[in-house]
């Protein structure tokens, strides 16, 4: 064995069969599989009304919207249509994506914060042909349709919009949905009218055959430390791979027949993979938009008597601090917590488990590799976990170019996983997966970390320049791109400030043409990114004007030296009681 070999990290879990099947056979073999057993079992609860669905109810309705779109509306839906998703949690969300699974397409999620400048260059880019969103984001597509530079192509590309909630009827801007029912698409449905539109229901699945385990399921776009966002291709055969890896033994989810206050944006990675896992784990799905109050959250885990909680930095925060929470609320039904995105601090995630009992899961993952160690509830601070199975694991020594040597334990370097759960490759963009994937199929993940002597992963820095501000992955290249678009901006520097509470907040350093200076301020660039960008790219660490943006070699922004302006300097939030809202303030540490 050479010293390569013996310092790669392999799974303790025994390896497993992948099915050589679509994900819309394995999804369908697994709900009836729970129907059998429970038919009244419930899938799904609204949270802000109550109503549920049971397991058997959920995959009649899929079905149902499935043949509706085969075969009662004017331009039927076709084997190569794409689709793409933008919208807020909801019950809704989870019944369509499922239909467009069952009928055999490829799917394309949209991070909900996103506006009008990402939805659009998604939409065009994924070349998807039908926009699935909720009622939420009709005033982004109003964004989209009014810009001349965007609409012809846009109406161009898609041939068919579905509102998947109910919003059109509960709107009181007449306005609004005048506007909607007179823009130039094609086709509009909600999604009341597909499923009233049949009686009967698809009896294949997936109606549209696969004609490869290797043919694409999603594309996820995610953002890299340059350049735009890329679409990573995930296959039938990978993300079946990534879903029994962590059903496999118990070695993920270890609460089957849980209920889960499902707080993962369904339009990320993480909320595709999670939500799919928890039915298949036969537990019940509680969607939660991102607006979700901390009372409200709360409240839910007594009315439903929660299992599993998904939390975010904020939201643990208030969990470990509010001293009356199990006061005024029962919370002993809480068995698990999950968080990922933003590392809990050592003492708030052991005071979780102290206070609620509970067992702590660390998600960690990429778009690219979806599910890659796990803890199995045994949590330490710091230590991620060891690999799921099927996975390998090694930590290359990062600043050798040629050899990629693999190191020993406890030695620092780039982290890599090989396995089934790897993706494809980027779409349309070969340079970019070569860069990521390399010849002896390992996934690059750009983190540093090392291993110790039980194969345990600990992350200890990011290649990566990205950002993280709440449980969004920002890629500061994506604002600047942006920023460059303004008429008065020459050049700009993004970096991340250390927020108290949610991890980074975006600070732009701007430099402007000369004969603007004195006509732009920073609020002018602060709305310019918030009229256009989606919220988590808000420059909410504020606008510094600078004389000149310094380069490095290349051509490059010289990232680093901003960073180090701001590297002693921290945004905490300090209660403003009168106004009932939080205040940033800024301090140097």
């Amino acid at each position: 064995m050479s010293i390569d070999e013996k310092n790669i990290v392999h799974s303790k879990y025994e390896s497993y069969p992948i099915p050589t099947i679509s994900v819309a056979e394995f999804i369908h073999q697994s709900l009836s599989s729970t129907i059998e057993a429970n038919a009244d079992h419930v899938a799904l609860i609204d949270w802000i009304n109550g109503t549920k669905w049971t397991y058997s109810e959920l995959d009649r309705i899929a079905r149902t919207i499935g043949h509706s779109l085969i075969h009662s509306i004017s331009n039927p839906i076709i084997s190569t249509d794409i689709v793409m998703f933008y919208g807020d949690n909801c019950p809704k969300y989870v019944q369509m994506v499922l239909s467009m699974t069952y009928l055999g397409l490829t799917i394309t999620p949209s991070t909900p914060a996103n506006g009008p400048y990402e939805t659009y260059r998604q939409l065009i880019n994924s070349n998807a042909s039908i926009l699935c969103i909720t009622g939420s984001k009709i005033p982004i597509i109003l964004k989209i349709l009014d810009n001349n530079e965007y609409r012809s192509k846009f109406i161009e590309q898609l041939k068919l919009l579905i509102i998947i909630d109910d919003c059109l009827e509960r709107v009181d801007d007449q306005q609004l949905q005048n506007k909607i029912e007179q823009a130039s698409i094609r086709q509009v449905y909600t999604i009341k009218q597909l499923i009233d539109n049949s009686n009967e229901q698809l009896k294949m699945i997936p109606h549209f055959p696969i004609n490869s385990p290797m043919d694409p399921y999603v594309i996820v776009y995610t953002s890299g430390s340059t350049g735009v966002p890329k679409g990573a291709i995930q296959t039938h055969r990978s993300f079946i791979a990534s879903v029994k890896a962590m059903l496999h033994k118990n070695a993920f989810i270890n609460n089957r027949n849980g209920i889960i206050n499902f707080i993962f944006p369904l339009g990320h990675i993480s909320g595709t993979v999670f939500s799919i896992n928890c039915l298949c784990s036969r537990m019940t799905i509680i969607p939660l938009p991102e607006s979700a109050t901390y009372e409200q959250i709360v409240s839910l885990i007594q009315k439903y008597r929660v299992t599993v909680q998904i939390v975010s930095l904020s939201l643990a925060n208030q969990l470990l601090n509010d001293n009356d929470n199990r006061t005024r609320y029962d919370l002993s039904s809480l068995q698990s917590m999950y968080f990922s995105g933003s590392r809990l601090s050592a003492n708030v995630s052991l005071g979780l488990i102290e206070k609620f009992s509970i067992n702590m899961y660390e998600v960690y993952g990429a778009t690219e590799f979806m599910g890659c160690v796990t803890n199995n509830g045994q949590y330490e601070p710091g230590k991620i976990g060891s690999p799921l199975p099927n996975v390998q694991m090694k930590v290359i020594d990062h600043n050798d170019d040629h050899n990629g040597r693999a190191l020993p334990p406890m030695k620092n370097g780039e982290i890599c996983f090989r396995g089934p759960n790897c993706f494809a490759g980027y779409l349309n963009n070969p340079l970019a997966t070569n860069q990521t994937i390399d010849s002896d199929g390992w996934y690059h993940s750009g983190d540093i970390g090392y291993f110790d002597s039980d194969g345990n992963l600990f992350i200890t820095d990011r290649i990566k320049e990205l950002i993280k501000y709440k449980h969004w992955t920002v890629a500061p290249s994506e604002i600047e791109a942006f920023l460059q678009t303004h008429p008065s901006i020459v050049a700009s520097c993004c970096v991340g400030v250390k927020h108290e509470t949610e991890g980074q907040h975006i600070r732009a350093y701007v430099q402007l043409m000369d004969n603007c200076k004195n006509d732009i301020d920073d609020k002018t660039i602060i709305n310019y990114v918030k009229d256009n960008m989606g919220y988590q790219n808000r420059l909410n660490g504020g606008v510094q004007f600078v004389d000149h943006v310094p380069r490095i070699s290349m051509g490059k922004v010289d990232r680093q030296y901003f960073k180090r302006l701001v590297e002693h300097e921290l945004i905490y939030q300090e209660a403003d009681i009168m106004n009932n809202n939080g205040l940033d303030y800024y301090k140097q540490i």
